[in-house]
């Protein structure tokens, strides 16, 4: 079902996705590259708390960007209308407004990965004020982090949860 669809896709769709709509197999070796998938996330469980929020931050977003073009694909086909829309709901306003609105629903730990992120010495862009920026920047460790540790059913939670405050 799934292939499919990814058929009736045009290639500047595709390309706008990243030609890939699973975004972690649930089972590394049913994957038709699990070779790849496996180093790409085989990074070390005991070594994700010596890294740098940022590093996590910069994972994150890369994780978040890429679950919110592919859900996008059940609003949208138009490949300028996907683009405006991903590039909203992934901006530093936004992705701050959101972790406000689910941040009840996070642990303790999530939390302080949350904070780590945020307390991070970074340089806000021109588009969003200071505190949005740090915010964002937690909100991304704090998928980063989920993501280096495999915890696949809570991130797909959060960004889920994410996404739709993101459209209302």
């Amino acid at each position: 079902m799934e292939e499919d669809l990814i058929k009736t896709l045009s290639p500047l769709v595709l390309a706008h996705i990243g030609g890939n709509v699973t975004l972690h197999p649930v089972n590394a070796s049913e994957s038709p590259s699990s070779e790849v998938t496996a180093r790409a996330c085989d990074f070390p469980i005991e070594d994700i708390k010596t890294l740098s929020p940022l590093v996590l931050a910069h994972i994150g977003d890369a994780y978040f960007h890429l679950y919110v073009r592919t859900r996008l694909l059940q609003v949208t086909h138009n490949i300028t209308r996907l683009h405006d829309l991903s590039a909203q709901i992934v901006s530093a306003p936004a992705q701050a407004k959101t972790y406000h609105a689910i941040e009840s629903s996070l642990t303790d730990e999530e939390r302080e990965i949350f904070r780590r992120g945020r307390n991070a010495k970074s340089h806000a862009p021109r588009k969003a004020t200071i505190a949005e920026y740090h915010a964002s920047t937690g909100f991304e460790a704090l998928l980063g982090d989920l993501f280096l540790r495999k915890n696949f059913a809570r991130l797909e939670e959060i960004c889920e949860l994410a996404f739709k405050e993101a459209l209302t």
